[in-house]
């Protein structure tokens, strides 16, 4: 295999039919239900690159050799390359939601932003509106436990919020209502 998506369950994802659109080479959907099974596939397959998915972006963060200075500032990696026995780990996520923003014209300085989940992937959205000088960033959980996160009754900071990113698994898979 050269190159693949890695993640819990992603036998629905679109990542194959992109992939082999933009290249002549084929690209495997790859489920693992455990992490022990992910560690043994990335450290003794070959490949060229894989991204990574939920849950496991975190696990890729720590078995990576080297890392990009974003994935290092999120602690988040969604892109894996293996060159030399090597696993080389950035997060593109980044680039790709900052891009998104730019390019819609959405203004993230100076606004009150919230952003839905407390994941990896709001590690990374958290990331980019640091970088484009957001007034204040928050976060809705299920399970409020950190600095600025709330809970979903917590209506007042949705109020007080210009700004509100999804950054939870509800749509993925085709499951509607994770929240």
């Amino acid at each position: 295999m050269r190159f693949g998506l890695i993640g819990k369950d992603v036998k629905s994802s679109l990542s194959k039919k992109i992939h082999e659109q933009l290249s002549d080479n084929s690209y495997e959907l790859l489920s693992f239900s455990d992490e022990q099974k992910v560690l043994d596939f990335l450290k003794q397959e070959e490949f060229g690159f894989v991204n990574i998915t939920i849950p496991y972006k975190t696990l890729a963060y720590e078995v990576c050799n080297e890392l990009s200075e974003t994935a290092r500032a999120t602690q988040v990696v969604n892109f894996i390359m293996k060159k030399n026995g090597k696993l080389i780990g950035d997060n593109t996520d980044a680039f790709g939601f900052e891009y998104l923003l730019q390019k819609y014209g959405v203004d993230i300085k100076n606004k009150n932003c919230l952003i839905l989940g407390t994941g990896a992937t709001s590690r990374t959205v958290k990331f980019v509106l640091n970088k484009l000088g957001a007034k204040s960033i928050s976060f809705l959980s299920r399970n409020p436990n950190g600095e600025e996160q709330y809970s979903y009754e917590d209506y007042i900071v949705i109020e007080k919020s210009q700004i509100i990113i999804n950054a939870t698994p509800v749509g993925m898979n085709n499951n509607s209502n994770q929240l």
